[in-house]
């Protein structure tokens, strides 16, 4: 074979090996209510719909399956449209709603959940180059048959930031101005010869008050742990998270970290047969409280599978 030939194999062989999981943890954003699904992946395979029922299990106890429920819906474009999770409070069960909104680019715009006073959204307005410029806070009046079906009514716009950006020689610098169009705090964010992400350097500009996050990567650039230190005088991070994946790039531990004491376990299980997301183990490290996520799949024009 020519050896041009099975080089561009290889790279291309390569290339699929690391860009086809379904979780993008690359915003370090696995697991959060911020999408963190990886579009391709989801679109391609014509991933629905992700549902999950949730069980727990206290030490020396069995495992106990409860009736709380989440799950993540997916447009055919492979975006994440909703996700709604169920939770106990005060003895009942309460479920909470995000939808999610984006431009024809695919870049976030819109962001709505609800709480105890109704629905509020995050509307995000974005420049040429898709970054956010600036963010709209506001309250919302369903008037849809209930909150599965919402509509919008009457909008209140409570608070709103905007955002400049300036070019550094290893990076950039985010400056953020409040609703009176005054700076009051200000990102820099630091990158390496390879362009991955080193630093991020928050300071509030009043009173001069700096924290800093550090990120760290594996042999396939991969995030390895990101450090949280709330001062540049911090020997030790006041937040640590670490992360690791499988052969294929597959995310499969997340360990969290308060002050150098862990507290929280997480485990990742794929399918094998199709790599799509199979069970979520979250353990609490120190009462060794441990939470089972199960999940199912559903794809356009078929069933339900485990």
């Amino acid at each position: 074979m020519n050896k041009n030939i099975a080089l561009i194999i290889l790279l291309i062989v390569f290339s699929n090996k690391f860009s086809s999981q379904i979780i993008n943890n690359q915003e370090c954003n696995a697991f959060s209510d911020e999408p963190f699904f990886n579009k391709t992946f989801i679109k391609v395979n014509k991933i629905k719909k992700l549902s999950a029922s949730v069980s727990t299990k206290k030490e020396l106890s069995a495992i106990n399956k409860t009736n709380l429920v989440m799950c993540y819906e997916f447009s055919k474009k492979g975006e994440l449209e909703g996700y709604y999770h169920s939770q106990k409070k005060a003895n009942k069960i309460d479920t909470s709603f995000i939808d999610y909104q984006y431009s024809d680019s695919g870049v976030l715009t819109a962001k709505r959940s609800n709480d105890s006073y109704g629905f509020y959204s995050y509307n995000y307005s974005i420049d040429s180059l898709n970054r956010i410029v600036k963010k709209t806070y506001c309250r919302e009046k369903n008037i849809g048959k209930n909150r599965n079906s919402f509509v919008l009514g009457t909008r209140y716009v409570i608070f709103s930031e905007s955002y400049s950006y300036k070019k550094t020689e290893n990076g950039y610098i985010k400056s953020v101005l409040n609703n009176n169009g005054r700076p009051y705090q200000r990102y820099e964010f630091v990158y390496d010869s390879l362009d991955y992400l080193k630093k991020e350097i928050k300071k509030l500009l009043i009173n001069n008050k700096k924290s800093i996050i550090f990120y760290e990567y594996n042999e396939n650039g991969f995030i390895s742990s990101k450090s949280f230190f709330s001062s540049e005088k911090n020997n030790v991070p006041s937040e640590k998270i670490t992360y690791k994946y499988d052969e294929f790039g597959n995310i499969t531990y997340i360990d969290e970290y308060k002050d150098n004491k862990h507290i929280t376990h997480k485990e990742i299980l794929y399918d094998k047969s199709s790599f799509i997301l199979k069970t979520l183990i979250v353990q609490d490290v120190e009462t060794n409280f441990i939470k089972i996520i199960k999940y199912k799949v559903q794809f356009y024009g078929e069933g339900t599978f485990n």
